[in-house]
């Protein structure tokens, strides 16, 4: 049994000795018991079961373990004679710069390498001869696991891990974005449990297209899933634990518990200092994220899944006159739409293919303006000398704006269309059909006003993009150059910024008095305010600029994406209500 029970909010379960090397060594069978709580959340009874089991196997490895433990310790002191430089070293590279009296360092440093290159070998052996070990205590902490919940439930466990594994990824990423609205959920394991059942279906796929890919290695420390599924579907186990019931069931107060250990992951592995008001319920957090899903599915579904290259170029709604001419108007919106079905795609591509090499042109442009050698091979360029890079910078250009153009008919159509079908949300012949229309029609009004106040400044938007990447990329070479040409090269840093500084400037004017569309811890929170959370033209630098810029650049572009997915929700409401069938959408592919 173990000794202690531990409980955090990894995707995971192991055991170890208790006390580290003192308890493997000295501290007789006493082991330790780490549980993730995501897997409380989103595990059955017998799936959950089965992972203590595993864990529960590997405490009857108690010599092999304490061996295991032993060589990981002397291999680690490989690496660190292999990898680590010390003073040592640092004498002996200098040494090498004395002329004659070089010769015993070089004599020295060979010698050094030599033993380092014998030690490599050792190591390398004994990652081998680790990773076997490893791997053999799996199958056998494996086969307890089988033996108690079948072969074929074995199986299942694994796939489920997977899939909590996927929705963990997309869990940070839906936390990254509650920062910025300064608010937390207060039950991150239940959060990634919901993120999986969110995803549903098409998180197996992606699930089991995983573990087909996963293939042992040499040094892997445990068996691929599949390696392992495989074993267990040779043994042919029944299993005696078949239980379809919450494994949460398994203690005395789960929603506590998991609050708890979310607090203290939020404080001491994330490092956030959490403010009173930033917690909040879990429950409301996922019915959000919840409505936000269907919010990206309409985004798939309106535009047949094709990424939105640009702001849709959008024009305010108004009251139709006679909704049956409306209703036609929207018909023939989408069939237009729907003509660029098979090609819109490529558009996309295209486009941002163009804009690509027009950002990486611009980044080149300058450095060779300068005198400074620039290799931009790996993205197709091969530029000599500024009058190459301003002559292929012309001829990008003017690609860049036929592939603009291209996108603007695209999305012109998809506009026009999200537009019509706006507009008869304000009949009351289609209003009063659709449930809770008129909340709907208040909330569309709302954003579709900020989506067409955000539409005309994108081009200077993106202009301001192509500044802040390149100024990244200047900035960061600055130290490798000389003194004259990095202040050269900072000179064009430093002008670049007005860009970034008139679009900030912009956006936050414009959105000031505007309430943030979405919930906030803070209540009084406006649109600009979150775009740009400060603005202080009298002591910023052209670094703060470019900063406020690329947090603006993020912001916006989460934020617009999540406001015309509610549009786009609506637009669909709508349609449906007047009896049309939505477009096709084709199925997603393998890189999706």
């Amino acid at each position: 049994m173990p000794k202690r029970i531990f409980v955090d909010c990894q995707i995971n379960a192991f055991a170890s000795f208790s006390h580290g090397f003192w308890g493997a060594f000295f501290g007789g069978n006493a082991c330790d018991l780490t549980v993730g709580l995501p897997l409380v959340a989103g595990l059955n009874t017998s799936e959950f079961a089965g992972i203590l089991a595993h864990e529960f196997g590997h405490f009857t490895q108690s010599g092999t373990r304490r061996m295991h433990y032993m060589v990981g310790k002397i291999l680690g002191w490989f690496e660190y004679i292999y990898y680590y430089r010390d003073r040592l070293d640092g004498l002996l590279r200098a040494g090498m710069g004395l002329g004659y009296l070089a010769i015993p360092f070089v004599v020295i440093q060979a010698i050094v390498w030599i033993v380092r290159q014998i030690i490599w070998i050792f190591m390398k052996l004994g990652q081998f001869t680790a990773g076997f070990m490893s791997r053999q205590m799996e199958y056998d902490a494996d086969s307890f696991e089988i033996r108690l919940c079948g072969s074929s439930q074995f199986g299942n466990t694994f796939t489920k891990l997977t899939m909590l594994s996927i929705a963990n990824s997309k869990t940070i990423n839906d936390i990254s974005y509650m920062l910025n609205e300064d608010r937390l959920p207060d039950n991150y394991p239940l959060l990634i449990a919901a993120n999986m059942n969110i995803l549903g279906e098409q998180l197996k796929v992606w699930a089991k297209k995983t573990i087909e890919k996963s293939k042992s290695g040499f040094f892997d420390s445990h068996p691929s899933d599949l390696d392992r599924i495989a074993v267990a579907v040779k043994s042919s186990e029944s299993g005696v634990l078949h239980v379809d019931r919450p494994a949460s069931l398994f203690f005395r107060n789960f929603l506590a518990l998991s609050r708890e250990v979310s607090i203290s992951f939020y404080d001491k592995e994330v490092g956030l200092k959490l403010e009173s008001n930033m917690l909040k319920n879990a429950d409301a957090v996922i019915d959000q994220l919840r409505r936000e899903d269907l919010c990206a599915d309409a985004v798939i579904q309106f535009f047949q899944r094709t990424a939105v290259a640009r702001f849709l170029p959008l024009s305010s709604v108004e009251k139709p006159r006679d909704y049956r001419q409306a209703i036609d108007k929207l018909r023939k919106a989408r069939d237009r739409q729907a003509n660029f079905a098979y090609e819109s795609a490529d558009i996309t591509k295209a486009y941002d293919e163009a804009k690509n090499k027009s950002f990486n042109v611009f980044f080149a442009r300058e450095l060779l303006r300068l005198g400074i050698k620039v290799d931009l091979s790996k993205s197709g360029l091969k530029l000599k000398s500024f009058a190459d890079a301003t002559q292929t910078a012309e001829i990008l250009s003017a690609q860049l704006s036929a592939q603009v153009a291209r996108v603007w008919n695209r999305d012109s159509a998809a506009a026009e269309r999200l537009t019509c079908a706006l507009e008869l949300l304000r009949a009351k012949e289609i209003n009063s059909q659709i449930e809770g229309g008129d909340a709907l029609l208040k909330r569309m009004e709302f954003l579709f006003a900020i989506l067409v106040s955000m539409s005309p400044a994108y081009d200077e938007f993106e202009q301001a993009q192509k500044e802040s990447w390149a100024a990244r990329g200047w900035f960061n070479m600055l130290s490798t150059l000389t003194q004259d040409k990095a202040n050269a090269l900072w000179r064009s840093v430093s002008e670049g910024a007005d860009t970034a500084r008139r679009v900030i400037k912009n956006f936050r004017t414009i959105f000031e008095t505007v309430p943030y569309p979405f919930e906030h811890a803070k209540q009084e929170t406006t649109l600009g305010m979150f775009l740009v959370p400060e603005l202080n033209e009298v002591e910023w630098t052209a670094i703060d600029y470019y900063q406020a810029f690329d947090l603006l650049d993020s912001r916006l572009l989460a934020t617009y994406r999540l406001m015309l997915g509610e549009c786009l929700a609506i637009a669909l409401a709508v349609e449906k209500a007047i009896g049309l069938e939505p477009l096709p959408v084709p199925p997603p592919s393998d890189e999706e």
